[in-house]
């Protein structure tokens, strides 16, 4: 059958815009200018089978501005509001670390898997890209880290690649 027009699902609950829109095989997430991610129920199976549960949990703090990125990588959720990423921990939504390295507002954030290493890239309004090894950051850096405070994170996060720089 061809495109009919008609909507398969309706998910309504941020007010607001929303600025970024994620699947994974259990859930959508949806991030808005109401500083919020929504983690609605179903996934890719319930948007073709018409699940009607909604809404299951929302992400607010430590969001200060409009989410305007996420990204499922592995079994994080990566988000972004202003110039700050957060990570999270997909099952049980616990933040797991921040990090502020954006000048200005994040417009973007793409996931790269590869073999072994999985990458993430984030633009900012700024007019700069950035690249990521999601290992790297991973390998008890995120866990060990509260409101961007850590050492080891700041050693790791030295060995990002920049490529707007020369």
């Amino acid at each position: 059958p061809g495109v009919s027009g008609a909507a398969l699902r309706k998910l309504a609950g941020h007010r607001g815009a929303v600025r970024a829109l994620t699947f994974s095989l259990s859930h959508q997430r949806s991030g808005g200018d109401d500083h919020f991610v929504r983690i609605w129920a179903g996934g890719r199976a319930a948007v073709r089978d018409g699940d009607p549960r909604g809404c299951v949990h929302m992400l607010r703090e430590p969001h200060t501005g409009a989410v305007s990125a996420v990204l499922s990588v592995g079994h994080k959720v990566w988000t972004a509001s202003l110039g700050t990423v957060f990570v999270w921990d997909a099952a049980s939504f616990n933040l797991e670390g921040q990090f502020h390295q954006h000048a200005a507002h994040i417009t973007a954030m793409h996931t790269v898997h590869q073999a072994l290493v999985s990458r993430v890239w984030t633009c900012g309004a700024e007019g700069v890209i950035k690249q990521w090894n999601c290992e790297a950051l991973y390998s008890g850096a995120v866990a060990a880290i509260k409101d961007g405070a850590s050492t080891e994170l700041d050693a790791r996060l030295a060995n990002f690649e920049d490529v707007n720089s020369t």
